[in-house]
């Protein structure tokens, strides 16, 4: 039961995504979706109900308070594991539920069940939700294929199964306490019912409709993403989006293109180069159980930068003792620098570290440019436009080689 609900919670959204055309129609009118999603979710109730007509529900009430106890108190004790505020939601739901046991006049267990899942609608929807929804539909370009949107999908419904279930338990336990005085069921699964939540939702769903989906404040995110590898010279420029490409264009000395469909995500076919990056430096090895490598490299740009990244990996074993009066994170078998927010166009990198002596040395630098290589426009109805450039440096260092090798091979 808990499955339909939670598949109808998100029906209301993929109807408006249809006949909208677009990923994120609620963007703007988030509050008025929220309203729209409850009438599904309702509607999912009612489906619920109608497929359950022939199962055999348990006439004990205490078989579904103690599913209801142990589900509240599990978030409760998962939720107190991020901050006692989040713990406080599933909580009250937890003492709503042990007072609808206590009370014995069932208009009051009634009316208490109503309000068990308020903290917990208020907690997934008016708290989290809106800032988790706008940030998961500003990096919306990331889900690209089916699969991935599938994963997404699949995801949410674990997620809103695993928070509403034991409210389902507790709903279960006030009918089959109530059940003698009053059959909520069997008048909530008429047909009548059916019909009303039908052009309840058809009615509002023509309402959201008219609403845009896109305003000055609340805008898509399109990107230009160029790609280059310095040492193979291989290049590459897309055009990616968190929504669907509506009246986008794209200008360059040799390329015009207008888009207007439902992808987002297309490749520009421009030959570019943007060899802005070098490396020099020295490095060395002291010879042991465990090689000591030393090394000093500048990293040089000819372009102003917007972060850089440096990340150092061996392909045997690990990366110990590491040196440095440079930040930097360590990862067992990698060291990873970064520098962000404009850092100075030469990079002074220090350190020494222990490898394996049969180690290879693996070194990529990845620049990211807030400018594109040669001039591209896109203009866009619904979106504003961002330009990237990362330009990748990638080679492997090998310290193992002896003297009498060096010679072989001179």
């Amino acid at each position: 039961m808990m499955i339909i609900i939670a598949v109808f919670l998100q029906l209301g959204e993929a109807i408006m995504q249809l006949f909208k055309a677009l990923r994120y129609p609620w963007l703007v009118p988030l509050n008025k979706y929220l309203w729209y999603t409850s009438l599904w979710a309702v509607g999912g109730i009612w489906m619920a109900a109608q497929l359950t007509r022939v199962w055999k529900f348990s006439p004990d009430p205490y078989v579904y308070t103690k599913r209801a106890i142990i589900g509240l108190f599990v978030l409760t004790v998962l939720f107190s594991l991020g901050t006692s505020r989040l713990a406080f939601y599933p909580a009250l739901s937890l003492v709503a539920l042990s007072l609808a046991i206590l009370l014995p006049r069932t208009p009051l267990k009634i009316l208490i069940t109503v309000s068990a899942p308020l903290p917990m609608l208020r907690l997934m929807f008016l708290e989290m939700f809106p800032l988790g929804a706008r940030s998961m539909a500003q990096s919306g370009q990331d889900f690209d294929t089916l699969l991935e949107a599938s994963i997404y999908s699949g995801t949410l419904t674990l997620i809103l199964i695993f928070w509403y279930l034991p409210i389902l338990y507790h709903f279960a336990y006030t009918l089959a306490s109530t059940w003698p005085n009053i059959d909520l069921v069997k008048r909530f699964r008429s047909s009548v019912i059916g019909f009303v939540l039908l052009l309840a939702i058809f009615g509002y769903g023509g309402y959201l409709f008219s609403f845009p989906a896109y305003d000055n404040k609340w805008r898509a995110q399109l990107q230009v993403n160029a790609d280059y590898n310095l040492r193979s010279g291989e290049a590459k420029m897309r055009l990616i989006g968190n929504e669907y490409f509506r009246n986008v264009t794209v200008t360059a000395d040799t390329l015009l293109r207008h888009y207007d469909t439902s992808i987002h995500a297309a490749e520009l076919p421009l030959s570019f180069k943007a060899d802005w990056l070098q490396v020099t430096g020295t490095d060395s090895v002291a010879r042991g159980e465990q090689d000591t490598i030393k090394l000093h490299w500048q990293v040089i740009s000819r372009q102003p930068w917007y972060k850089v990244t440096l990340t150092l990996r061996v392909d045997t074993l690990k990366i110990e003792n590491v040196k440095t009066p440079l930040k930097y994170k360590h990862a067992k078998s990698a060291l990873i620098f970064s520098w962000y927010s404009e850092p100075p166009e030469t990079l002074q990198v220090a350190a020494s570290f222990s490898i394996h002596p049969r180690a290879k040395l693996i070194r990529e630098i990845t620049a990211v440019y807030p400018e594109t290589p040669i001039p591209v426009q896109v203009t866009a109805e619904l979106a504003n436009v961002i330009y990237r450039t990362a330009v990748t440096y990638r080679d492997t260092l090998s310290f193992a080689t002896n003297k009498l090798e060096k010679l072989a091979k001179q």
